[in-house]
């Protein structure tokens, strides 16, 4: 009888997290079965093919907190007066779980707690969120990170970082192991090389990710090198605590004059077809707990002009790494200066170590 894993994260969507997921629900649903307990709403159709493998997805809405104010207060009255627990414990008591695997970075350490207590086997959290970045925090959020810290330090059989960015120093580094993220085997080279510059960002489009940066780079190679044909395509799921982010980005496209070269277009499975009319990936991202975007990309052959903010591991051999303080002409410059030499011509990089066989093998080390 194959043992049985619960995820736990907040949704599935097309975000790094939830392809993480569905790479281990596709990859190893022969040895275990998944279930994923979440609290909001994901993409139908992620959801559909996880049911697909045999597992189960239930929800909890009372454990959605928004991102306004009254959201921040209810977070912390269930952290601090044991709603996460109880509901999660509620969801769970009467099934039968070899191993509970949680994405919910330091916030996994309710659901840890609960699962130890039930006497779950296999209790993992996984990080995949940059650590390494200073935050302000008020009192009251620095006091239950802490206490979360060491609730994980001593419930979790295992600690997994997908990156040096993820991990933090709160963490047990006795029980911590580095698993890098897979590669789709969607992302193969291909030689296609568009006639004209062509830019392409992928991400949520929100601040972190710095939008309006790369349109300003796009700007500076049409109006200060000629590049009157350049495009930029902006790839990337919005939400509704970002809207006014996205509202700012599509008037900027046209207070630039922009509507012919640059384009926003939903998040999507058919990456690797951008990619083909891609010249170079663009990644001006604030923060990152790693940036797998750049692997998909040099996987395809394409070089990437990424932020300081992207961990060390993405760098495969075709990112150049550019200081944000540098300001978009800096970033315009250095992109201009290689499409000058090389008019974007795909290469091939070396991918191995995020193959899909190697990476499902540390999933496996991992679960047993």
């Amino acid at each position: 009888m194959k043992k049985r894993i619960l995820f736990v994260q907040n949704r599935l969507s097309f975000g790094g997290t939830s392809s993480l997921i569905m790479f281990i629900v596709r990859n190893l649903s022969n040895e275990y079965v998944f279930d994923m307990f979440c609290y909001e709403d994901g993409a139908t159709e992620l959801e559909k093919e996880f049911i697909k493998y045999g597992g189960r997805i239930f929800k909890d809405k009372k454990l959605y907190c928004s991102s306004s104010l009254l959201g921040k207060l209810k977070q912390y009255r269930l952290k601090l007066f044991g709603g996460i627990k109880r509901v999660f414990k509620k969801n769970i008591k009467n099934r039968e779980y070899y191993g509970v695997h949680c994405f919910e970075e330091f916030a996994s350490a309710y659901y840890l707690r609960v699962a130890s207590r039930l006497g779950i086997e296999k209790r993992i959290v996984h990080f995949c969120n940059d650590q390494k970045q200073k935050r302000k925090l008020n009192f009251v959020a620095k006091h239950l990170k802490n206490k979360e810290a060491q609730t994980i330090n001593k419930c979790a059989t295992n600690i997994v970082a997908d990156s040096s960015n993820s991990s933090s120093y709160l963490l047990d580094s006795t029980k911590t192991r580095l698993i890098l993220d897979p590669i789709d085997k969607r992302f193969i080279f291909s030689k296609a090389t568009p006639t004209n510059l062509s830019l392409t960002q992928v991400g949520m489009i929100c601040d972190n990710k710095n939008q309006l940066f790369a349109l300003s780079v796009l700007n500076i190679l049409i109006r200060k090198f000629g590049l009157a044909d350049a495009k930029l395509t902006i790839v990337g799921p919005s939400s509704d605590a970002n809207l006014s982010y996205k509202e700012e980005v599509e008037r900027k496209i046209s207070e630039l004059g922009l509507k012919e070269n640059a384009f926003i277009k939903p998040a999507t499975l058919d990456l690797p077809s951008i990619f083909n009319e891609t010249s170079y990936l663009v990644f001006p991202s604030k923060k990152e707990s790693f940036g797998m975007v750049l692997i998909e990309a040099q996987a395809c052959g394409l070089q990437c002009f990424s932020s300081y903010a992207a961990a060390k591991e993405t760098n495969l051999g075709g990112v150049t790494y550019l200081s944000l303080y540098d300001g978009p002409e800096k970033w315009a410059e250095s992109i201009f200066k290689s499409y000058y030499s090389n008019k974007g011509k795909k290469v091939v990089f070396d991918v191995s170590r995020h193959s899909s066989e190697a990476i499902r093998k540390e999933f496996i080390k991992l679960y047993e």
